[in-house]
């Protein structure tokens, strides 16, 4: 708070002693402007001053939003200039329209515009001295009080919630200040603390909560104080980069926790930790919950144990049927039976039993397989004395049911570091380009079997997948028993010095992910060598000139986030590479020749580095199908579009690209993006292009059967690009989803259609909207705020030829009959639903719109509760090609077709409708005024729920191509009949009495179905009895 108080005073410090002067030149000119167009002129160069200041703060705000946030009093004034800014935009209109018309006659107006003007103008000026009186803009970010960790529920099995809720309890008590959790290996102990992570009591009770991962892999102790203090400061979002010492570090961790009640998860402790040099302060109502195996560990810090133990029988079964998911397995009492001997078999070991599951999982729910199965869990039982032998045999066991390519790509996890959530579309592009992959294996069927089995679970991310700590340990025990193993994994273990020459050599896959490396070895022997991994390496400076000198099978190079600031000229070595990581790579600046010789290259990642330039030979990569990359300034740094550097001339030479991903930091986004995707459009490959930007909103444009389909954040600088996406596209075929996510369109899918536009809360006055909706042939209108869907600034829409309007709360009508031109003059099928003021098709005069839904065949409006009537005489008459009207759930509506008669109506109207629906509007009461209609084309009337109709406007020479007619039983028997030669002809059209009585009892209640189905019954047993005597 004292934070948000100074930022607040130095925002404002300077604004009570003198007024600003520095824009006094700008609100002169303003001021003496006489003319329109000089004050247009001055009002948009005030407006676009103010928006590149805007734009500039906003860059600052996010390079440094990892550990500041903006002060609330410069929201306030983004805000207000977001609003300026949207209030100018709508000057262009009314502006053009007065340039056309002559000075004299259009004075008045002219001058009453002119005056919105300047006072606009003020405003932008008023807003351009605040900005002049910021000292910073900026406060430190406050940790958040909880990362979530989303892990697995814990309900069903009693042992772990039962040690959950005693921790809880523990935690409100004042004399516990610390508890520690043991039990043997894999038992349950991180799953329980990282359930109590996310328990909303720990989320009200403490202002930060700190989850520290205290050792990692076979490690037998603790990882180093510097380590933990680094993993410390990063929770608590301190910049530490400039102090190297421990103590230094834990007394800028002290500071930082010494006023706040923390509570400090440590997870899988191996020694005593000395928390007093690591930097904890001991705080008023501060906790510590820590897991170990060791029950003696810490023994001065805590003051509550809890054991965790194996499950009971049920908990056990309970775990292996929920890994299972076969339903009603145990139905069968002979693989119920395995089921028991299996947990027994395994003493009831969490760990055991998911692994166990897992095999069984692979095999099926056949009973041959259970008794295999059963077999050889016995045979893994009775080999070796390893205490953790059981489930290494469990996993290989697993793994002996994946066919190669799904064991070789469930043993590749192994590279990524402990906890790691490995992002899918990175796993899966690195497992395509191993030789294990066939070109039968589909990677993407591969993942979904891995999670399928529990071999790979969902990560807290979406679209990652993580490998459990146990699981990966077990799978590592595996490769390093085997014979000549093909992996070496060095992963979070703080090396600052590489392994051995002797160490890299017969090597398949090597990871040294996570440390502090700072050199690499010269012209290490890894002729063998598939995979690299060396990411997160920031020290790691430097790569020497022979170092891939030996890797000429290498497919996967990972350098991200390495302090890397060139590539040696080795790299053109690489002549198998076909995947190479170096985003985040912020010293790297450029590319060099050489990597024009990676012929086989399909995936390259730079984002985050300073390359700003791609070197001509990368138009070799002719296999390179995704590329990803920043685009910035000529300096590396965001200004103006002028200045950036979009090498769209070498990427639109890649023949094979599919995928392109851009992140842009340049000012004027709009401008900028209408370059990239000008000069993209071309690429005939291309299928999925997204662009992301400084404040994360994120344009994508998948490209599906030939067809892009782009969602568009609601966001105004983005709105104004719409307009270009068309053209840009230079395509036939698009869909635009504006403020929502892609999903299938709602409008049926036997309709085609080429260019779908879905719009969400937005009003449809906005010009770009307009421009995309005149092109669009499809269109879906969702939260709209306008009154009519002929509001739309558009040349009537008249492309569009498939309407959904859903939810929008304002409108009233869909043709305003005021206007003078025509829409939806093309529109076909037009569906209505959930709108509450809706009070007419069509209001107002006809005339003058002749064309308005005059080929509209398919007309359906459902829950419109202020519909009284459905079509006017003008109305009906308009629409000549209507073949189908559905009207369901409009409660209102009381006529059809209105008017006290049809007098004056031509009796062959409606000459092509085929399908009348009317569904559940109690307050209808006619369906025409009379029986005049000729009903030429109707084959199909389906009527129910509307008891206040008393008859149907049928005559014995009307509707004679009529076929099927669905009704409510009762209320057809309760019909008034002029004629009963009418009844009997349409009664023939019912289809047969069943003993469906769904709408009846929808209409009559229970009570009326009651007496119906009796008086029924004791027909049928009369007729019996008759017969029998």
């Amino acid at each position: 708070m004292a934070a948000e108080v100074a930022a607040a005073a130095s925002v404002l410090g300077a604004a009570s002693q003198a007024k600003t002067t520095f824009y006094d030149p700008l609100r002169q000119k303003i001021s003496n402007s006489k003319r329109l167009e000089e004050v247009h002129e001055a009002l948009k160069y005030a407006i676009d001053s103010l928006v590149s200041i805007r734009d500039e703060l906003e860059i600052e705000v996010q390079n440094h939003k990892a550990t500041k946030r903006p002060a609330k009093l410069y929201i306030t004034w983004v805000g207000k200039v977001q609003k300026i800014e949207d209030e100018v935009e709508g000057f262009e209109t009314p502006y053009g329209i007065q340039i056309k018309k002559s000075k004299y006659r259009s004075f008045s107006s002219r001058s009453k515009l002119s005056d919105k003007m300047k006072a606009k103008a003020s405003v932008i000026i008023h807003l351009l001295e605040e900005e002049r009186q910021f000292r910073s803009i900026l406060v430190d970010r406050e940790p958040e009080r909880v990362v979530k960790m989303t892990p697995p529920d814990i309900k069903n099995f009693p042992a772990l919630q039962r040690a959950l809720e005693q921790r809880l309890v523990w935690l409100k008590e004042d004399e516990v200040k610390g508890i520690r959790v043991h039990g043997a290996l894999a038992t349950g102990k991180t799953t329980i603390m990282q359930n109590l992570n996310d328990h909303s009591q720990v989320f009200e009770t403490f202002v930060v909560v700190i989850w520290l991962h205290v050792s990692t892999g076979g490690n037998k102790g603790n990882i180093s104080t510097p380590e933990l203090q680094r993993a410390i400061a990063r929770r608590l979002i301190l910049h530490i980069e400039g102090s190297n010492h421990v103590d230094e570090v834990a007394e800028r961790i002290r500071d930082s926790l010494k006023d706040k009640k923390y509570l400090l998860l440590l997870d899988d402790v191996r020694q005593d930790l000395d928390l007093h040099q690591i930097g904890i302060p001991e705080s008023q109502g501060s906790k510590i919950v820590l897991t170990t195996t060791m029950g003696h560990v810490c023994n001065s810090m805590v003051q509550e144990v809890i054991k965790v133990g194996k499950f009971s029988e049920d908990e056990a079964l309970n775990m292996f049927q929920y890994v299972l998911n076969f339903p009603n397995l145990s139905d069968n009492p002979h693989i119920e039976r395995f089921l028991r001997k299996v947990v027994q078999l395994y003493d009831f070991h969490p760990l055991r039993i998911k692994l166990a599951a897992t095999a069984f999982k692979l095999r099926g729910p056949g009973e041959k397989w259970w008794r295999e199965g059963y077999s050889n869990l016995i045979k893994w039982s009775r080999k070796g004395d390893h205490p953790m032998k059981k489930m290494y045999d469990l996993l290989q066991d697993s793994c002996d049911n994946l066919n190669d390519a799904q064991k070789n790509c469930f043993l590749y996890g192994t590279l990524y570091p402990e906890g790691t959530d490995i992002y899918e579309d990175c796993l899966l592009d690195c497992w395509s380009a191993q030789d294990f992959i066939g070109g039968d294996d589909d990677v993407d069927e591969i993942l979904r079997h891995l999670k399928m089995v529990s071999l790979l679970e969902d990560g807290a991310l979406k679209r990652h997948v993580r490998m459990e700590k146990w699981m990966r340990e077990a799978a590592l025990f595996i490769l390093s028993t085997n014979v000549g193993c093909k992996y070496l994994v060095k992963t979070s273990d703080a090396l600052q010095e590489p392994p051995l020459l002797a160490h890299w050599k017969d090597k398949e896959g090597i990871s040294l992910a996570d440390n502090d490396l700072n050199r690499l070895p010269d012209r290490p022997d890894c002729l063998v060598l598939w995979t690299l991994f060396l990411q997160r390496n920031p020290n790691l400076i430097q790569i020497p000139a022979s170092f891939f000198e030996c890797m000429g099978k290498l497919r996967v190079l990972n350098l991200y986030r390495t302090g890397i600031v060139s590539l040696p000229t080795s790299l053109s070595n690489l002549i198998c590479l076909k995947v190479l990581y170096l985003n985040g790579c912020s010293g790297l600046v450029s590319l060099p020749p050489q990597i024009g010789e990676l012929e086989l290259l399909e995936v390259l990642d730079i984002r985050g580095s300073r390359v700003s330039c791609l070197p001509p030979q990368i138009r070799n990569l002719i296999h390179l199908r995704h590329l990803s990359l920043s685009v910035t300034s000529s300096s590396g740094g965001e200004t103006n579009p002028e200045d950036c550097v979009f090498p769209y001339s070498e990427i639109s030479r890649l023949p094979q690209l599919e995928e392109l991903f851009i992140d842009i930091k340049c000012r004027d986004r709009n401008k900028m993006l209408s370059s990239v995707i000008t000069n993209t459009a071309t690429m005939e490959k291309l299928k999925i292009f997204r662009l992301c930007f400084l404040d994360e909103a994120e344009v994508v444009i998948e490209v599906v059967a030939a067809t892009p389909k782009i969602p568009v954040p609601r966001e105004a600088n983005l709105i104004t690009f719409l307009g270009k996406i068309e053209e840009s596209l230079h395509c036939d075929k698009f869909q635009v989803f504006i403020d929502c996510e892609i999903s299938n369109p709602q409008i049926p899918k036997p309709f085609r259609y080429n260019r779908f536009v879905r719009y969400c809360n937005g009003k449809w006055r906005d010009p770009p909207i307009s421009n995309i909706l005149d092109k669009a042939d499809a269109v879906e209108l969702f939260n709209s705020e306008e009154q009519f869907l002929s509001d739309f600034e558009t040349d009537g829409m008249n492309q569009v030829q498939h309407c959904l309007l859903e939810s929008c709360k304002n409108i009233r009508s869909i043709v305003d009959g005021y206007m003078n031109c025509s829409i939806l003059g093309n529109l076909e099928r037009l569906y209505m639903k959930d709108l509450p003021k809706l009070e007419s098709i069509w209001m107002g005069p006809m005339n003058g719109q002749l064309q308005s839904l005059s080929k509209l065949k398919t007309l359906v409006l459902i829950k419109c509760p202020k519909l009284i009537m459905t079509l006017s005489h003008g109305v009906i008459q308009q629409l000549y090609e209507i073949r189908h009207l559905e009207i369901r759930e409009c409660c209102g509506t009381e006529d059809i077709i209105s008017g006290p008669s049809s007098a004056g109506l031509d009796p062959g109207v409606l000459p092509k409708l085929r399908k009348l629906v009317l569904h559940d509007m109690p307050n209808l009461e006619r369906i025409c005024p009379d029986k005049s209609l000729e009903w030429p084309s109707l084959e199909k009337l389906v009527i129910r729920g509307c008891p206040n109709v008393n008859e149907v406007p049928f005559t014995k020479s009307n509707a004679m191509k009529l076929i099927s007619i669905e009704v409510d039983r009762c209320w057809w028997e309760r019909l008034n009949w002029q004629e009963l030669q009418v009844k009997e002809r349409l009664s023939k059209l019912l289809p047969p009495v069943t003993f469906s009585f769904s709408h009846d009892s929808h209409e009559l209640g229970k009570r009326h179905l009651s007496r119906y189905m009796c008086s029924l019954v004791a027909m049928l047993m009369l007729a019996l009895l008759i017969n029998f005597s």
